[in-house]
């Protein structure tokens, strides 16, 4: 693994190879295990709405992802939906692909280097990011394709200066994407100062092809201008922040609403470092790789430092910065729902792992050779197939996403039920992207108020005039209980939110009302379900619209045990599992009735 110039031509075949099988097969998989509609991702439904609408996501805006997605949806090939999932899956095997590559180039058998790509194709986190919309399958293919070129620079000092206009490109091009690709600079600083007798094919062009990586940043003020003025149904016009000017451009950047250098806004919880930390941990040895993942990586990291060490010590940097470091970094409360968010982030060092765990079965497997004659590539073979067989079936439940349509009939149900010039107060991250969702998919025209972002002078510059001066002046309770004035439906998705809204209601006495997964304020001339009777009509309603979504859409199997599922999903079924409890008696009796 010495750095040489120029590589074998037989080599460089060896590696498309082993890249085309590993990319053929986990495309095949992924494929058959892909999320059919909108998938349980934390941001998934709102980046598809961004996508398909040419809209502006969730700072940092990720300007790359939907402007390829703008594209890819303007197709029209399938509905927005299944168009970046299938997107997804197709980074995802990208990556397995390009994880494969390098271990050939680098000496290693194709066995090995299947192995390695292999089993982080199959772990569970890497899994589930290829099975639906999200922002992190493309991310893992940017940074796999960057560890490519990176590998390549390594090798071929001859060739340093085009691999390096390629890296400076690529780094730009990652940025304009997702802002964590800066955890490779450490490691790349460290690859450059080890190399530095060889020559680094540094120049000033360097600069100008990271320049031009970054374009894509250029579609967040360019579209923002455009969707000025552009309601979306009754409200914003898919354009998070409005990055029209500079001000609003570096707020979303910057990330300025999440506390910029924070992974998310805390609220107060406790965060707990040591249990972040453990969780990693235990992911990484357990979750992910397995024991015999683990205990290879480590082999591998061992035999790295010998045969490569400038290289080696890239990819620990890599593994270190993404995985512990990460984890104490961006420390989430021990809350359901914050471990597996912080996953998403740490299938970087889980991407770092695999070419460590390819050094590790190569190492492992020439010392069995040497101890027994009988050793042959065919048992090499069968011991990669009885492994990837175990975990595969051990995974598949856990990540596939395969005739799995709780999260989208939920997210559909809640929009269906909202009727035109309604006003929506939502909190959840997944209901607030179902909706937007609604608005820029299917022309719903609601008036939607994401709570997070309500209080943000872009957010109120964006709503009709009235409704954001009374926004500004009064708040999410004033803005509610004029609407109601006004005989508008009140729309919420939180409990404690619609509470206290009805709470502050000053002239009128407001009630809430539980409708199906959502709250809403009671309408005048349902006065009667306050009096005594009025709960079994409220029943035998409530009974009646359980058997129409078990009708109109797949039914919800509420008393499935979701082990090991995501967590949308999980907090999704627990939310029907509630409602069923509380109708299911009635549902026989009051709908014949």
């Amino acid at each position: 693994m010495s750095p040489t110039s120029p590589l074998d031509p037989q080599l460089r075949r060896r590696a498309l190879l082993s890249g085309g099988i590993v990319g053929l097969f986990f495309f095949l998989l992924y494929l058959w295990s892909l999320a059919p509609a909108l998938p349980p991702g934390y941001d998934s439904a709102e980046l598809i709405a961004a996508c398909a609408a040419g809209g502006i996501a969730h700072p940092p805006g990720y300007p790359l992802y939907t402007l390829l997605g703008w594209g890819l949806c303007s197709l029209h090939l399938w509905d927005p939906a299944y168009t970046m999932n299938l997107f997804s899956a197709l980074c995802g095997a990208g990556s397995c692909a390009l994880v494969a590559a390098p271990s050939v180039l680098g000496g290693l058998g194709i066995v090995a280097s299947l192995a390695g790509a292999s089993l982080y194709g199959l772990a569970l986190t890497p899994w589930r990011m290829a099975m639906g919309a999200e922002v992190f399958a493309f991310h893992l293919f940017l940074v796999a394709l960057f560890n490519l070129v990176a590998f390549l620079w390594y090798l071929e000092p001859a060739k340093r200066r085009g691999y390096g206009l390629a890296l400076a490109f690529l780094l730009g091009l990652a940025l304009s994407h997702h802002q964590t690709i800066i955890l490779l600079l450490p490691g790349l600083g460290l690859l450059f100062y080890l190399e530095r007798s060889k020559g680094l094919g540094l120049s000033w062009w360097q600069a100008g092809a990271f320049l031009g990586g970054l374009l894509p940043y250029l579609w967040l003020p360019l579209r923002a201008r455009v969707l000025e003025g552009r309601p979306l149904g009754e409200g914003w016009a898919m354009n998070w922040g409005n990055p029209s000017d500079w001000e609003g451009f570096y707020w979303v950047i910057s990330r300025s609403g999440y506390g910029t250098l924070q992974l998310s806004t805390q609220g107060g919880a406790e965060i707990d470092c040591l249990a972040s930390l453990g969780g990693w941990l235990l992911s990484w040895g357990w979750s992910q790789f397995f024991i015999v993942g683990a205990l290879l990586a480590l082999v591998g990291l061992s035999s790295g430092l010998n045969k490569a060490r400038p290289w080696t010590l890239y990819l620990l940097s890599l593994l270190i910065l993404a995985g512990p470091i990460w984890s104490l970094w961006a420390a989430q409360p021990q809350a359901p729902g914050f471990g597996e968010m912080l996953e998403r982030f740490y299938a970087t060092s889980y991407l770092a792992s695999a070419y460590f765990i390819a050094w590790g079965w190569q190492r492992l497997f020439n010392k069995l050779s040497k101890a027994k004659k009988s050793y042959s590539l065919a048992l090499e073979s069968l011991c990669l197939f009885s492994l990837g067989i175990g975990v595969l079936f051990y995974n598949y439940p856990a990540a596939s996403e395969r005739g799995a349509y709780l999260v989208n009939d939920t997210l559909r149900s809640m929009a269906a039920q909202i009727p035109d010039k309604a006003l929506v107060l939502a909190q959840n991250d997944a209901t607030c992207g179902g909706l937007i969702y609604a608005q820029a998919v299917e022309g719903r025209r609601f008036l939607l108020v994401p709570v997070g972002v309500a209080h943000s002078p872009w957010f109120i510059e964006s709503l009709p005039p009235q409704e954001g001066a009374i926004l500004a002046h009064e708040g999410l309770a004033g803005l509610a209980n004029w609407a109601a004035s006004q005989g508008r439906d009140v729309y919420f998705d939180v409990q404690r939110t619609a509470l206290s809204c009805a709470l502050a209601s000053k002239d009128t006495p407001r009630y809430v009302l539980r409708e199906g997964l959502l709250y809403r304020y009671l309408r005048p001339g349902e006065e009667e379900l306050l009096a005594p009777g009025g709960q079994e009509l409220y029943l035998q309603r409530e009974s009646a619209r359980l058997q129409r979504f078990q009708t109109d859409y797949h039914p919800i199997p509420w008393n499935k045990d979701p082990i090991r599922r995501p967590f949308w999903e999980k907090f999704y079924l627990s939310q029907w599992k509630q409602l069923f409890l509380d109708f299911q008696t009635d549902i026989p009796s009051r709908v014949d009735a």
